[in-house]
């Protein structure tokens, strides 16, 4: 496999890609039938995004190679992947089961296998996919596979599973899992987040907010959210400036607005209040509910 160091530059990247493909365009001139050779093609060519001619490249190298060869595994994976990714799933799901007749346990095309069957909507498959490629063997078939496929990258795809499932405990152990293992992974807090709130588990959720809200302190959907739920644990005052962040951030989201004057209404500052409710109608006179919330509370109910 042809391998590169130092290529930061995404131009500089891709010319030298594109220098390597000539290269092998004349060495598959040369050697037609050599599965390395049509190998390495396919991984540049995925990488180039040209699908279509990755497969075809890959397909090559696994019918001219013995099912041992080294990269045969990686090809099924890769072609795998790229079929999931082009919407070729019945092609994809056909992929699968060739690969699986001789690499039942191979962690990379479990992995893709779970991808497709979760995209398919076929949840049991997908776990089964998902738990299998965890506890398959590891141990360096091809040096490219990455480590996180059996880690945190499948816990966090298995949690969507369970999410999808109705199961969201189970995703959420799932996610725990994998922040455990990758801290700091964005996509797996902002689950682990949601399904806490969807399961009304404020007093873990607010934690779990915060810890989001320092990955990505411009999120106004989190701040959102933390204000929502500092207002339902009647922590007032706590809300009050969480709301405000939001609104500076989407100074169009109704609902914070909502929750920002409930906050202030329910700490005694009935002005405040209004005040937030009179921003709300000059940003959108339309809105009924404000202009309801809004009457009662100057007719004093």
């Amino acid at each position: 496999v042809i391998t590169h160091h130092g290529y930061a530059d995404a131009g500089a990247r891709r010319g030298k890609l594109e220098r390597d493909r000539r290269i092998l365009d004349a060495e598959i001139g040369e050697k037609p039938d050599d599965p390395f050779n049509l190998f390495n093609m396919g991984c540049i060519e995925q990488e180039l995004g040209q699908r279509e001619e990755a497969i075809e490249h890959l397909r090559r190298s696994i019918d001219l190679s013995e099912p041992h060869a080294s990269q045969v595994r990686k090809c099924y994976a890769m072609i795998l992947q790229m079929q999931r990714e082009l919407g070729q799933l019945d092609a994809a799901q056909t992929t699968e089961r060739e690969a699986r007749k001789h690499y039942s346990e191979d962690p990379e095309v479990l992995f893709q296998a779970g991808l497709l069957h979760r995209d398919l909507g076929n949840l049991r498959e997908a776990e089964d996919r998902f738990l299998k490629a965890i506890d398959a063997p590891s141990g360096g078939y091809f040096a490219s596979v990455d480590p996180a496929i059996q880690g945190y990258k499948a816990r966090y795809n298995l949690g969507t599973v369970y999410m999808d499932m109705g199961q969201p405990q189970r995703a959420v152990e799932q996610w725990r899992v994998a922040l455990a293992e990758r801290p700091g992974f964005e996509p797996g807090q902002r689950m682990l987040t949601y399904a806490l709130l969807q399961s009304g588990q404020l007093a873990e959720a607010e934690p779990e907010l915060r810890r989001l809200l320092k990955l990505s302190p411009d999120d106004a959907e989190a701040h959102h959210n933390l204000a929502t739920l500092l207002c339902e644990l009647e922590r007032y005052g706590e809300s009050i400036p969480v709301a405000e962040q939001c609104l500076s951030l989407r100074p169009d989201r109704t609902d914070t607005y909502f929750a920002l004057a409930e906050a202030q209404d329910k700490l005694g500052d009935r002005d405040a209040a209004i005040e937030t409710i009179e921003r709300l109608l000059r940003r959108d006179p339309s809105s009924q509910r404000a202009r309801q919330v809004l009457d009662e509370w100057k007719a004093g109910v």
